[in-house]
């Protein structure tokens, strides 16, 4: 995988790829922020956690709610999204309700991808919910990454064959 890895990085500084940056959303949160760290560092590219900025750069976000309302956190939420979509040479993760919420906006960079994990779920709203988030993303995605663990490496090759094309 290395090896693999290597090469491909070594393309795009050569620029056989352009790839500008790129959004990879996920519903497991965790589970996808770690995947974008790992595939960030091993593309030799920066990683951006758009909630994470967005939290930064509102400090306290009750208290923001509480003094200035929801009308001004969704236009701060949105600055945020924007602003992550100029960063250049990113893996930018974002969740599912941020994507969801600034569809049109994520649209602009071209490449997302859907990281998918199974659903383990035994609750039959919460598999509802699963279901439905899933079927939305797999629509408005470019790719799907098949994320179970043991397939890492199966899902950065596909990642790879979808950053290609």
């Amino acid at each position: 995988m290395r090896y693999y890895v290597n090469i491909l990085y070594k393309s795009i500084q050569k620029g056989a790829f352009m790839i500008k940056s790129f959004i990879v959303v996920g519903l497991n949160k965790m589970k996808t922020l770690n995947f974008c760290q790992k595939l960030a560092n091993s593309l030799g590219m920066h990683f951006l956690d758009v909630e994470a900025l967005f939290e930064y750069s509102i400090v306290d976000s009750k208290e923001a709610l509480s003094r200035c309302g929801k009308a001004y956190l969704d236009r701060e939420e949105k600055k945020t999204v924007l602003s992550s979509l100029e960063f250049e040479d990113t893996v930018i993760f974002m969740t599912f309700d941020i994507l969801a919420h600034h569809l049109e906006e994520a649209k602009r960079l071209d490449i997302f991808y859907y990281y998918k994990e199974p659903s383990d779920c035994e609750d039959p709203l919460l598999e509802f919910v699963f279901e439905e988030r899933d079927s939305f993303l797999k629509e408005n995605s470019r790719l799907v990454l098949t994320g179970a663990e043991q397939n890492k490496i199966k899902a950065v090759k596909d990642f790879f064959k979808g950053a290609r094309k």
